[in-house]
This record gives C-alpha cells, sequence and structure tokens, in this order.
C-alpha cells in the first residue's frame, strides 16, 4: 500500500476495510472507508448509498477520480484519473458463518464495481492460504481475473531482529539492556510452536511483560522467561491478576473453580470457536450485550488486562434504525493457542463447537438460496450430530432464528425420507415373500438375514432392499441384527459385508476388516474395495 500511494500518478488508494467487524456497515468495513474518503458526506447519505449497491456508489467514486485527476493535471494535461484500490485486510473473514451474508454482499458490490472502468477500479484481498479456497469460488467473483501473490510467514530472522530490536534502541540512548540470545531462541520456539495467525501482538505482549519485571537489571534473560512460566505463563499471569483484582468485586465469586466456570461460559461461544475445515481455534466477535450477564465483571477484568479488546459497531435493528454496539474480542489470535486454559476448553468443546459452525454457514447458504429443500444439508448423522445441540444451552444460545428455522426444516425432510424408507422396506418384504414363498420367506425371516439388510446393506444390493447410506447405519441396532445373521450363514459374503459396515461405523475397525476380509475371499467386490481403503488408511489390520 505505501508503493501505491507514492505513485499517486496511476492509483488511489482507499483506507482497507477490515471485514471483522462489519464488513459493510461497520466502522471497520465498507460505509467507514466512505466515511473517511467523503467527509463532508453524511454518514446517513453514505449508508443509504451503500444499502442501494455498486450503481449508487459509482458516482462517489467516479468524483474521487476526477478529484485526484485534477490535482495531476496541473503537472500533466494528459493525465487519466487514477485506479482506485480497495485493499481488504483478514479477507477470510468475509466467509465466518456471522459475516457470510454480509460479506457476500460486499463481493457482489465489488464484482458490480469491476465491470466497467467508470471509473477504474481493482481489490487487494489479504487472506489466509487456508481460506483462500472461498475467495477463489465465490459465486459474486464467478468470472472475474484472479491473480495471486504468495506472502510467506515471516522469516525467522526476522522475528529475532524483532525480539532484539528494541534492546539497541535502548543502548543508543545511553541505556544499558541486553536480550540473552538463549531467549531469543526459547520466544522463537514459542512462536513456532503456536503458529497460526498473527504472533506478532502476543509477542509485544510478552516482551512488555519482561520488560516491566526485569529490565532495571540491565539484562532480559532465559531463566527470566523461564520463571514466567514462557508465553503462556505471562498469559497465565495476567488472568492471575485479574483473578486478584476480582477479589474486591462483590459480584463475582471467590473461588477458582466459579471463575474459570464463568470465565468459560463468557468465552465460549461468545469470543472463541473453531474452524471446521481446518480444527484451528478462531477468534471471535461478540457483542458485549449478548455475553452472559453474570461473566461481564470478569471478561471486563480481563480487558483491562488487555487480553481482550472492545470496540463498537454499526448495527441496524428490526425497527429500520441505525445503532452503535459495543463489541468484545481476543486482543491477540495466539491466545487462543498459547493460553492453555482456553485451549483445553476449547479441545473439549471442539465437537460441539464444529457442528455449531456448520449448523450456521448451511443455514446461511439456505437462506440465500431461497429456502429450497435442496439446500438442506444436514440428514442423517451430521442431523444427529446437530440435534445434541440442544444438550449444550451453553452454546446453542448462538443459534438464531434462520438457524432454527434451517433445523426444523432438515427434521421435517429426514422424517420424510425415513417414511419413504419404511414404505420401501414394506414393499421389498411382500416383493420377497411373493417371490420366494411362504417357506423360503419364513426361512429368510428366522435368520434375520432381512433385518442385517435393511439396517445395514448397501443401497446397490442385489436382494431389493431400500439400503442405507453409511453415514446413516445404525450401529446399535445393526450389529446385533448382522451377527445373528452371520451366525446363521457364516458363507454368506453379503451378510460378512453388512456386518463389516456396521463395525466400521461404530469404529470398531478391527473387526470391520475382519468382516471385510472373510467376504473378500469369496469375491465380494464391495468388501475388496473396502478392505483396501481401510488397509491404506491404516485402520484396523487384518487377521488370519
Amino acid at each position: 500500500m505505501p508503493r501505491l500511494i507514492r505513485d499517486d500518478r496511476h492509483f488511489l488508494p482507499l483506507a482497507p476495510p477490515r471485514p471483522e467487524r462489519s464488513s459493510i456497515f461497520g466502522d471497520s468495513g465498507l460505509l467507514g472507508v466512505l466515511t473517511k474518503a467523503f467527509p463532508q458526506q453524511t454518514r446517513a447519505s453514505l449508508r443509504a448509498r451503500v444499502a442501494a449497491g455498486a450503481e449508487a456508489l459509482r458516482p462517489l467514486l467516479r468524483q474521487l477520480g476526477s478529484e485526484a485527476q485534477s490535482r495531476i493535471e496541473a503537472g500533466d494535461p494528459s493525465a487519466r484519473p487514477p485506479t482506485l484500490v480497495f485493499a481488504v485486510d483478514q479477507a477470510e473473514e468475509l466467509f465466518s458463518a456471522e459475516n457470510a451474508t454480509e460479506g457476500a454482499n460486499l463481493l457482489k458490490i465489488f464484482s458490480e464495481l469491476a465491470s466497467n472502468d467508470d471509473p477504474a477500479v481493482s481489490f487487494i484481498f489479504a487472506i489466509r492460504s487456508d481460506a483462500y479456497d472461498r475467495l477463489q469460488h465465490a459465486e459474486p467473483l464467478a468470472g472475474l481475473l484472479q491473480q495471486t501473490q504468495s506472502l510467506p510467514p515471516l522469516p525467522r530472522g526476522e522475528y529475532a531482529r524483532i525480539i532484539e530490536g528494541p534492546a539497541s534502541r535502548v543502548e543508543a540512548a545511553g541505556r544499558k539492556l541486553k536480550i540473552d540470545p538463549r531467549l531469543t531462541q526459547a520466544l522463537l520456539e514459542d512462536l513456532e510452536q503456536g503458529r497460526g495467525g498473527d504472533p506478532l501482538p502476543l509477542l509485544a505482549f510478552t516482551l512488555e511483560h519482561l520488560w516491566r519485571e526485569y529490565s532495571s537489571a540491565g539484562v532480559i534473560t532465559r531463566k527470566d522467561y523461564e520463571a514466567t512460566g514462557r508465553m503462556g505463563g505471562v498469559i497465565d499471569r495476567a488472568v492471575t491478576r485479574a483473578f486478584r483484582a476480582a477479589d474486591s468485586d462483590p459480584r463475582i465469586p471467590r473461588d477458582a473453580s466459579s471463575r474459570a466456570a464463568l470465565l468459560r461460559r463468557g468465552f465460549i461461544p461468545w469470543l472463541a470457536g473453531v474452524d471446521p475445515d481446518t480444527r484451528a481455534p478462531r477468534r471471535e466477535i461478540a457483542r458485549r450485550k449478548d455475553i452472559p450477564e453474570q461473566c461481564r465483571p470478569l471478561i471486563d477484568l480481563l480487558v483491562g488486562e488487555r487480553l481482550l479488546r472492545t470496540d463498537t459497531r454499526e448495527e441496524v435493528g428490526t425497527d429500520g434504525i441505525s445503532r452503535m454496539v459495543a463489541t468484545l474480542d481476543p486482543a491477540h489470535e495466539a491466545l487462543l493457542r498459547q493460553w492453555r486454559l482456553l485451549r483445553g476448553w476449547l479441545v473439549a468443546d471442539y465437537e460441539t463447537l464444529a457442528t455449531l459452525e456448520s449448523v450456521k454457514t448451511a443455514s446461511r447458504d439456505w437462506d440465500v438460496k431461497g429456502r429450497t429443500d435442496a439446500w438442506f444439508a444436514h440428514y442423517g448423522r451430521r442431523l444427529a450430530d446437530a440435534n445434541k445441540l440442544e444438550a449444550r444451552k451453553d452454546i446453542a444460545v448462538r443459534l438464531d432464528r434462520v438457524d432454527l428455522d434451517y433445523l426444523l426444516g432438515c427434521r421435517r425432510k429426514e422424517n420424510r425420507r425415513r417414511l419413504s424408507y419404511a414404505a420401501m422396506a414394506v414393499a421389498s418384504l411382500l416383493t420377497v415373500g411373493t417371490v420366494l414363498g411362504n417357506y423360503a420367506y419364513a426361512e429368510y425371516i428366522r435368520r434375520t438375514a432381512l433385518a442385517c439388510d435393511l439396517l445395514a446393506a448397501e443401497r446397490d444390493n442385489s436382494v431389493g432392499v431400500p439400503g442405507v447410506e453409511f453415514d446413516n447405519i445404525d450401529a446399535k441396532q445393526a450389529i446385533p441384527a448382522c451377527e445373528s445373521a452371520v451366525r446363521s450363514e457364516p458363507d454368506n459374503p453379503r451378510l460378512q459385508h453388512n456386518l463389516g459396515r456396521a463395525y466400521e461405523a461404530a469404529g470398531r475397525y478391527g473387526d470391520a476388516v475382519d468382516r471385510y476380509s472373510k467376504a473378500a475371499e469369496f469375491g465380494w467386490a464391495s468388501s475388496q474395495n473396502n478392505l483396501a481403503v481401510d488397509l491404506i488408511l491404516g485402520r484396523g489390520t487384518r487377521t488370519a
């Protein structure tokens, strides 16, 4: 950006929007960018233009380009209006569940602005590599040319310079301060271990603590750092100071376990979550009023320790009135990896948080696509996991009206599907009874082969039953039914295969491989395929 600013004959960069707080209407969103670019315009008038879309914004942007051209023409009458540049920082936030709708609308505005060169505009997105696929395939950007520029992590040597550089400045000012090279090495080790997001704010927080506690000795050593408990210990000490300050607040319980429980409720799911695609912890931004009331006094003390930060963002209520609301979020993304207590909570709640995120993402897609049944992505086991959210009221509270409507639709579709399967099963029973005759049909039922097939057979089967998708197998019912069937017909490869599927659905990979092996010996192709996959993945071991 500084280079573009210097080259003002060809480019006119605007203040970078940051979608983490509100992609369009927040102070750091598109509206905030335009407010800075057009100080003579009222915020209300700019908000109306943003809400109207790209064509309403185009005259304003054209005005910016013309004004810049007038300044350039003083030295060059042939000058053309410069290209306006929107540089979006932390673009991965455009695709978070909470920001998905507004993020998609922002990309739509950008796409429409780029549809012609009146005025000429370019967009730069700084985005983590693990999230680029979402930007690359974002529907609003379809057909637009995208060019990538890799920005590798800061070289290890640069971190060492950042750690040791301030001490050199202190010495240049006439004071004595040395940084132990072994301290630099220890800090680099901790940064490497906690790699992810931007570690620089947490590094600065740690160095400030070491400076405050040990700089008067003229040297800061690795021993000093070890005494603090390293980077995680610096965070723990900040939390301890907050707990100490809490002793004078009658609203906060005195015992440590109750305080830890309050912190957990205040952080999860409001301030910390997980990315279900990368399994990485993720910083969340919460409205202060959404934090449980009992947790707020303790949360405010963490703000005082600079572990959390406060801000405001603009929101438009259901009454159409715009209001500024207070927000909270972790000051450092690395906090989620280095704070031992929080990291443990996130590990314990990973599955529930990932399910929550998957529901919120799917519900936004469903809502944007017109709420049609084709966009119900939760069924079978995924829907069963989503239904378990009800048992975690502390996390399920983040489900909004759209999420709840989406889940209700998924449940109704699942019920219709099950009724359809039941009807098909009855029809299959009648067909089998007609073909095999009364005696053969009774024998088939006696051996429980039908029960095993109905509960664990593949959809593409030779016995005429509906079959079951692997993710929908109810292992608790299928395993005893198929074990009984296999005892009656141990040389039936189809039943051996069904039992293998039931075992695999239950996570009993060794037993599954055993059954697939037996069926494969009879030439059962599906078992041969499943056996090969399981052995390649190292799931289970084949026994003689």
